[in-house]
């Protein structure tokens, strides 16, 4: 994988990313004490948002190689933390990863997690990359999720009324998840598991009663992965895959909902009542705030090309349905390189809004200003844009089109608009 991947990071996140929620699970990681820290704090947004009586994340423990051990190797203390994760959390399986250190060491995972495995009978499947190297995060994240569908997952004949969602990355205020579970349930059909990442042994074992598999979160690129375990997934099953446009925005929303209830084979006259309703949710929203934003000016404001691609075609859609005119972009310092994409990658998304280029000064003169980096003592028409949580679905739009409006009202009082 290229250093401008979408998907560039260590293969310890990807394979916390597989584990996530999961109840049955212990992941160790065969790395220095700062190594395992930083995978802990890499997720800490959903971490720090996890409160008690939800799902609560994987217990991670850490061999601790020391500058020692990378002279002389750390196989016996990856053995001994193994042994001592069974006895703290009696774990159904392990998922080990393995740090940039142990790649140039040449420490033998997998032969210590087969003894392990052997003595303790319980399954521990060693990645079979480390850090950065041999694939870096899409590796991590692959890997470990192939190593459930192998192991957990089993072909079924009774097929129930229940899809599986692949690609919710955290389902804790959510908006995609919130739009496919309502939309779901408009149909009678349920959610069987969100996997990776949500999924128990028994749920993964119950997964063959799934007659489809939809795709999420696509919108960032960042879930790219998730379409080769999807199909991975769905040949192991023998369900399809189904792929539909981000539902975000209004056009997409509804498309969304006509091209995954056909694909699913709802009743028409039960698809066009959910499809009616939705329009009538967008119809409710925009009633409620149009009046206060049409005739606004807006430009969009990027202090540096963004690190990854940002599609904001649902913003535009936004302003056109609010009233609110988009006079351009206006960009600072295009020579920044992306971190996470190539040049073209980042501005080809932005060229395709079709929107001229403009100078500083009309940050002042537009009436709101959309940025993905707003600081803290921005002023008062600078707007936050949801581009990693984006605002799928009615919900979404009503929450953007809440926030648009307290701007709008907070600088109305103060005199400033």
């Amino acid at each position: 994988m290229s250093a401008n991947s979408n998907c560039y990071g260590c293969s310890m996140t990807g394979i916390r990313r597989v584990a996530g929620f999961s109840p049955d699970c212990a992941i160790v990681l065969h790395s220095p004490k700062a190594c395992g820290q930083i995978i802990r704090e890499k997720d800490g947004y959903v971490l720090r948002r996890y409160t008690p009586g939800e799902d609560r994340p994987v217990p991670i423990f850490t061999s601790n190689i020391s500058g020692t051990n990378a002279i002389f190797g750390a196989q016996d203390q990856l053995e001994e933390c193994l042994v001592s994760a069974i006895r703290s959390c009696n774990p159904r399986y392990i998922l080990v990863g393995s740090s940039c250190v142990v790649g140039v060491i040449g420490d033998d995972v997998a032969s210590v997690c087969h003894k392990v495995s052997e003595q303790y009978h319980v399954p521990v499947f060693a990645i079979p990359c480390c850090g950065f190297m041999n694939g870096g995060y899409e590796a991590g994240l692959v890997s470990a999720a192939r190593f459930l569908i192998d192991t957990f997952v089993f072909p079924g004949s009774t097929l129930e009324n229940e899809v599986i969602l692949c690609g919710i990355l955290d389902k804790t205020n959510n908006y995609e998840y919130d739009f496919i579970r309502d939309a779901l349930a408009l149909w009678d059909i349920k959610i069987n598991a969100v996997f990776p990442g949500y999924t128990d042994v028994r749920q993964m074992k119950e997964l063959n009663r799934a007659r489809a598999i939809l795709l999420c979160g696509s919108y960032t690129k960042i879930a790219d992965p998730y379409r080769e375990i999807a199909a991975c997934l769905g040949q192991k099953l023998s369900i399809p895959v189904i792929a539909a446009p981000d539902p975000i925005g209004r056009k997409k929303s509804l498309e969304w909902l006509r091209t995954v209830g056909i694909q699913l084979h709802v009743d028409p006259d039960v698809l066009d009542t959910s499809v009616i309703k939705m329009q009538e949710e967008f119809a409710q929203i925009l009633k409620k705030r149009k009046p206060f934003l049409e005739n606004k000016t807006a430009v969009l404001y990027f202090p540096g090309l963004p690190k990854i691609p940002v599609y904001l075609d649902w913003l535009t859609e936004f302003a056109e349905l609010t009233g609110i005119a988009i006079k351009g972009i206006v960009l600072n310092h295009p020579e920044e390189k992306p971190m996470y994409a190539t040049v073209e990658e980042v501005t080809q998304p932005l060229r395709q809004l079709g929107l001229m280029l403009c100078d500083e000064y009309e940050l002042e003169n537009a009436d709101f200003v959309f940025t993905l980096r707003r600081a803290g003592n921005a002023p008062d028409h600078f707007i936050q844009i949801p581009y990693i949580h984006a605002p799928f679905g009615a919900h979404g739009f009503r929450d953007f089109a809440e926030q648009v409006f307290r701007h709008e009202r907070k600088q109305y009082h103060t005199g400033s608009m």
